[in-house]
């Protein structure tokens, strides 16, 4: 399937999981800091190869 975006150039590339709410807000691309790793927040990454 094509997105909005159009194809993807064929080699590595990275798909990103980001939730929105009902209000808009959306996760931060980059987690804060949290040395127990609870309430992780941030954008997930896939990495992917294109061919």
């Amino acid at each position: 399937m094509v997105g909005a975006l159009g194809r993807p150039r064929p080699g590595r590339q990275e798909l990103l999981a980001r939730a929105t709410d009902e209000h808009g807000r959306t996760q931060p691309l980059e987690a804060a800091f949290n040395t127990q790793g609870y309430f992780f927040d941030a954008v997930v990454r896939h990495p992917v190869r294109v061919v």
